[in-house]
């Protein structure tokens, strides 16, 4: 292989893994299992703190678990991607900083909280299936925490009535907008004054 297709190689798998991680995001906050599982291969090991297992039965926990917030956020921060093969193979370890909001319903008993932290994926390039084209997903996820903060709900402030605000599941504004910017039809280049 030359050096130039090893490169591109490289890249194209770095923006697949994070384009991955940044999926597994949406799919926490917006409930959506299949989302979710999408993100890892069957069988792939998970290990947050108060949760150890696998997959299959990660999904479920997480679900129950993000129910009892009104919303949750995940936003990625940097991700370093490591090749332990000396360079582009089938394995990468990928390390990503994070930060995530669990704000609780109005309603709900207990304490919003912010935390930091990172995960530590490790990355394997195979088929999902027998006769399917290998891709990259997450074989093994470990969480370290770093930082938490606990707020007590009343004293988060609320957006006015007029502002988009975000939900669970596909009821959540960014489903309705980027159909409607996928399925439209672009106006063309805009010229000053219109």
């Amino acid at each position: 292989m030359s050096a130039s297709v090893g490169f591109m190689d490289t890249i194209i798998s770095e923006w697949q893994i994070r384009d991955i991680i940044g999926r597994y995001a949406r799919g926490v906050d917006r409930q959506d299992e299949a989302l979710i599982r999408r993100c890892f291969h069957p069988g792939a090991q998970t290990h947050y703190g108060d949760f150890d297992g696998t997959i299959e039965t990660f999904v479920p926990w997480v679900l129950g678990y993000v129910e009892a917030y009104r919303c949750t956020m995940h936003f990625m921060g940097t991700s370093v991607i490591d090749w332990p093969d000396d360079g582009i193979g089938d394995l990468a370890i990928a390390e990503t900083y994070a930060a995530v909001l669990h704000e609780k319903n109005g309603n709900s008993p207990g304490r919003s909280w912010v935390g930091g932290i990172r995960y530590v994926d490790c990355f394997e390039r195979r088929p999902v299936a027998p006769g399917t084209e290998p891709e990259w997903r997450i074989a093994e996820r470990t969480v370290i925490g770093d930082w938490l903060r606990i707020d007590p709900s009343e004293n988060h402030r609320k957006f006015g009535p007029e502002m988009l605000t975000g939900r669970s599941g596909s009821d959540d504004p960014a489903f309705d907008i980027r159909s409607r910017l996928a399925n439209s039809t672009w106006p063309g280049p805009r010229t000053p004054g219109t």
